[in-house]
C-alpha cells in the first residue's frame, strides 16, 4: 500500500476558517468571469485546438520531410549543448565563489545564472574591442563543450537524481498540474523550432545583435534607438544566433525561464517543504503570460531569473549566512545583470532594497559595511559599460530618456511622445487604479496581457495567513512594492513577470506548506483546471501568430514558414533575393520597415520612433543629388523598400506620422528615386533600388516609387479600398493626388478609379 504524503513544514499560520468559503467563492467568481467573458468565451477557442496541427500553406513543391526533421533535431541538440555549456561554466564560477545553496533545484539555477554572468562578460569584453569573428565564438563553443563533457564523465554525484513518484498516488491533482506543466514546456519547445517572427525581436532583440555581428562588435547603430537599451539578455541569445540561428536563440530563452521556475520552486521547497516546491513549479510552468513570452526572444523570462537570483542571494546575505560577503557580492552581480536586461528591472531591484531597509534596520550595521560595498560594486560592474557606451555614442547615458537634460542625440518630439504613450498606462481617476488588477488579469488574450485567472483568483488567499517567516515577510512586501512601482511605469503585464514569479512563490509556500490543507487542495485543483482550460487560448495564439505544424510534420521548410502570408508582411523572399544577387559588402537601408533581421549584409533600419532616414534627408537636403550623396556617406548602396509594412505603420498611428512631409519635400524624395536610383527587384509592394550616379529623368521611364505609399492619405486610400465604401477611398485618393501632383502613378490610380465610378480597384 502506498504511504501517505508526508506532512510539510508550516511556514505560516492561518487566521481562521471564517474567510475560507468567501475566498473560494471569489476564486470561482474570477474563473467564471474569465472563461465566460463576452470578449473571449472559452467555447470560441476550442476550434483552435485543431489548428495546432494545421500545416498551413505548403509552398514547396518537393517533399522536404527528412531535411526539415534533420534541422529540427540539430536545433534541439545545439540548444541543449549551449544551455548545458552555460550550466557547466556557471558551476565552476559558483564553486569559485564558495556558494552552496541548500536545495538542488536552487543550486542548478545558480549554476545556470553564474554561466549567464560569465558569458555576458565574455561577449561584452570581446564586443567592446571588436573581436566578434568566427574563430572567437568557435573557440568559446569548444571550451563550453569540453566543460560539459567533463561534468558528464566526471566521478561525481548524478546531475539529476532518480525521481520518486510515490507521492503521486496521494496527490493526483498535484501530479496532474506538474504533468500539464511539462506539456506546456514541451509545447513551447516545439513552438521554438520555427524561425523568429516576433516583431520586436526582428526590430530589436535579434536585429541589433545581428547588426553588431556584421560590425564585429558593439558598434553605434545610429538609426535605431533600441540599440541603446541595455542588452544583457540579447548577448546571451547571441550564443544561439551564432551557433545555429534564431531558433536556438528562442530555445535559450525557454531554458532561462525553466531555470527560473526551478529556482522559485526550490526556494519554496527550502522554506515550506516538498509539496510547496511542486505547487510553485506547477503554477509557474503553466502561467500563460510566461509561456507565451518564451515563444520568442523577448527578455522577461531572462529578467525573472536574474531578479529572483538577486533576491535569493540578498536573503542569504541578510540572514547572516557564514558566507554572507560572498552572497552579497553575488546579489550585486545578479542585480547588475537584471539592470542590464531592461530598465523595468529598476523597480524590482529598488523595491527589494527599500523593503529590506524597512524590515531589517540592523542590516546596515558597521559589521556589514564591507558586504554592502561588495554588493554595490557588483551591481555597478555590469551596467556601467552600457552607460558609458550610450554616453559615447549618443551623449546621453540613459538614451532615449531624459532628453531635455542632455545635449546629445534626440528622438523627434513626436516620436518620443508616441514612445511614452505606448509604455505608460492609460489611466484616469482613482477608479481606474482600483480596477487595474482586474483589467490587467482579465484583459485581452494576446502576448502582452494573457495572464489567465489563477493569479487574481488565488492572490486574496495570501491574506488568510500570518507571516512569521522572515523571508516570507520580505517576499510579501517586495511583491506589493514592485507591483506598485511597476504599474507606475508601465501597464503591460508581461513587463511585470518577475512580480508574478514572486506571487506564485508565495502562493506555493503558503498554500502548499501552510496549516490550511483545504485551501491547499483547492489551489491545486484550481491550478490544474485553469491550465487545462487555458490551453485552447494558447492554441489560438499559436494558430494566429506562430503556427508551426508544418515544421513539426516536416511538410513545410523554414523558408516557406517565413513566406507564409500569416506572417506580418513577410519579406523573406526579398531578403533571399538580395542575398543571392547583390555583393555582401553593399550596405542596405531598409525603408518602410523597422525589421532588420535576416539581411546578411550591413544594414540600417529605423524604428517607428526614430526619424526616418529618407524623410530626414528630404527635409534637410536641397535636392535629389544631396539625398543620394548623404546616403552614400552613410554607407548605403541599395534601398530595400517594404511598402506593405510602411502602409501599416502609417495607418496604425492616428496622431503620429513618421513621414510628415510637405508637397515640396515629397517631390524632392521622388526626384531622388527617379533620378538617382535604378529598380533591381520588385514583387508587389516590395522593391530593391540601387543608388547610382545622377541621370536625367528623360533617360528612362518613371520608376514606381514605393516610398510614396507612406504618406497618411496614400496609406488610408490603400486601407479603404479593402474595408470601407468607395466614397471614403475616393476622398483619400483626392488628398493623395493633391499631395503628389508630380506622380504619374497616382494620376493613373485616380483615372482608373473614376472610370469605375467609385468602385474600389483591386489592383
Amino acid at each position: 500500500m502506498t504511504k501517505p504524503f508526508p506532512a510539510p513544514s508550516v511556514p505560516a499560520e492561518g487566521r481562521g476558517g471564517a474567510f475560507e468559503a468567501a475566498a473560494l467563492a471569489w476564486a470561482a467568481f474570477v474563473f467564471a468571469c474569465f472563461f465566460f467573458s463576452p470578449s473571449h468565451p472559452l467555447w470560441a477557442y476550442f476550434s483552435s485546438l485543431a489548428g495546432i496541427f494545421d500545416p498551413g500553406p505548403l509552398l514547396s513543391a518537393a517533399d522536404p520531410k527528412p531535411a526539415v526533421w534533420a534541422q529540427s533535431i540539430f536545433i534541439l541538440l545545439a540548444s541543449l549543448a549551449m544551455a548545458g555549456g552555460t550550466w557547466a561554466l556557471g558551476r565552476r564560477l559558483r564553486r569559485w565563489f564558495r556558494l552552496e545553496p541548500g536545495d538542488s533545484w536552487v543550486r542548478f539555477a545558480f549554476d545556470f545564472g553564474f554561466g549567464l554572468l560569465g558569458l555576458d562578460l565574455f561577449w561584452r569584453g570581446t564586443g567592446l574591442v571588436r573581436l566578434w569573428y568566427p574563430p572567437v565564438w568557435i573557440g568559446l563553443g569548444l571550451a563550453l563543450s569540453a566543460l560539459l563533457l567533463l561534468d558528464w564523465a566526471g566521478p561525481h554525484r548524478p546531475l539529476f537524481p532518480k525521481p520518486d513518484f510515490r507521492w503521486a498516488a496521494a496527490e493526483p491533482g498535484l501530479f496532474l498540474l506538474l504533468g500539464l506543466g511539462l506539456v506546456y514546456f514541451l509545447f513551447s519547445a516545439l513552438q521554438n523550432l520555427a524561425p523568429e517572427t516576433f516583431y520586436d525581436s526582428m526590430v530589436y532583440h535579434l536585429a541589433v545583435p545581428s547588426y553588431w555581428l556584421l560590425h564585429h562588435g558593439l558598434a553605434d547603430f545610429p538609426t535605431n534607438f533600441f540599440s541603446n537599451y541595455p542588452a544583457g539578455a540579447e548577448l546571451y541569445f547571441l550564443n544561439g544566433l551564432v551557433g545555429q540561428g534564431t531558433e536556438a536563440a528562442k530555445m535559450l530563452h525557454l531554458a532561462c525561464f525553466g531555470a527560473c521556475a526551478l529556482l522559485a520552486a526550490g526556494w519554496a521547497r527550502e522554506m515550506a517543504g516538498e509539496r510547496a516546491g511542486r505547487l510553485t513549479l506547477g503554477l509557474l510552468l503553466t502561467f500563460p503570460l510566461a509561456v507565451v513570452n518564451t515563444w520568442s526572444t523577448q527578455v522577461e523570462g531572462f529578467l525573472s531569473l536574474a531578479t529572483v537570483l538577486f533576491a535569493y542571494a540578498l536573503a542569504r546575505f541578510l540572514r547572516k549566512d557564514p558566507q554572507r560577503e560572498a552572497w552579497a557580492l553575488a546579489a550585486g552581480l545578479f542585480a547588475g545583470l537584471a539592470l542590464c536586461v531592461k530598465y523595468t528591472a529598476l523597480p524590482a531591484v529598488g523595491s527589494a532594497l527599500v523593503w529590506w531597509a524597512v524590515q531589517k534596520k540592523d542590516a546596515f550595521q558597521r559589521e556589514n559595511r564591507k558586504a554592502w560595498l561588495g554588493l554595490a560594486l557588483g551591481a555597478l560592474l555590469l551596467p556601467l559599460p552600457w552607460v558609458l557606451k550610450n554616453l559615447c555614442f549618443t551623449g546621453n547615458p540613459v538614451f532615449p530618456y531624459f532628453l531635455t537634460h542632455f545635449p546629445g542625440r534626440h528622438l523627434s518630439p513626436a516620436g518620443y511622445g508616441q514612445l511614452l504613450r505606448e509604455q505608460q498606462a492609460p489611466l484616469g481617476g482613482w477608479r481606474d487604479w482600483l480596477a487595474l488588477p482586474w483589467t490587467l488579469t482579465l484583459g485581452q488574450v494576446n502576448d502582452n496581457h494573457f495572464c489567465g485567472p489563477v493569479a487574481l483568483a488565488l492572490a486574496p488567499l495570501l491574506l488568510l495567513f500570518r507571516l512569521r517567516h522572515p523571508v516570507l515577510k520580505f517576499l510579501a512586501g517586495w511583491f506589493l512594492l514592485q507591483l506598485a512601482f511597476g504599474l507606475a511605469v508601465t501597464h503591460l503585464p508581461r513587463f511585470l513577470l518577475p512580480a508574478f514569479v514572486i506571487l506564485f512563490l508565495l502562493l506555493g509556500c503558503l498554500l502548499g506548506g501552510g496549516d490550511r490543507p483545504v485551501l491547499g487542495k483547492a489551489a491545486v485543483h484550481a491550478a490544474w483546471l485553469a491550465a487545462l482550460l487555458c490551453f485552447p487560448y494558447l492554441a489560438d495564439m499559436s494558430r494566429q501568430y506562430d503556427s508551426c505544424a508544418g515544421l513539426w510534420s516536416g511538410r513545410q521548410t523554414r523558408e516557406d514558414y517565413l513566406d507564409d502570408p500569416a506572417r506580418r508582411s513577410p519579406y523573406g523572399a526579398m531578403a533571399r533575393w538580395i542575398s543571392g544577387h547583390l555583393p555582401k559588402d553593399k550596405g542596405l537601408l531598409v525603408v518602410g520597415d523597422a525589421r532588420g533581421l535576416y539581411y546578411d549584409r550591413p544594414f540600417l533600419t529605423n524604428s517607428v520612433f526614430d526619424e526616418q532616414v529618407l524623410a530626414g534627408l528630404a527635409r534637410r537636403e536641397r535636392d535629389a543629388e544631396g539625398i543620394g550623396r548623404r546616403l552614400r556617406e552613410l554607407g548605403v548602396d541599395e534601398l530595400a523598400v517594404n511598402g506593405i509594412d510602411g502602409v501599416q505603420v502609417a495607418n496604425q498611428y492616428t496622431d503620429y506620422d513618421p513621414y510628415d512631409l510637405s508637397e515640396e519635400e515629397w517631390k524632392r524624395l521622388d526626384d531622388f528615386i527617379q533620378r538617382d536610383t535604378s529598380l533591381l527587384y520588385q514583387s508587389g509592394a516590395q522593391g530593391v533600388y540601387r543608388i547610382g550616379p545622377a541621370r536625367p529623368a528623360a533617360a528612362k521611364g518613371e520608376i514606381q516609387d514605393l516610398v510614396l505609399l507612406f504618406s497618411k492619405p496614400a496609406a488610408h486610400f490603400i486601407r479603404d479600398l479593402q474595408s470601407r465604401p468607395g466614397r471614403q477611398a475616393e476622398q483619400d485618393l483626392d488628398r493623395t493626388a493633391a499631395l503628389y501632383p508630380f506622380s504619374r502613378f497616382w494620376k493613373d490610380q485616380k483615372t482608373q478609379f473614376e472610370r469605375q465610378e467609385g468602385t474600389p480597384s483591386r489592383n
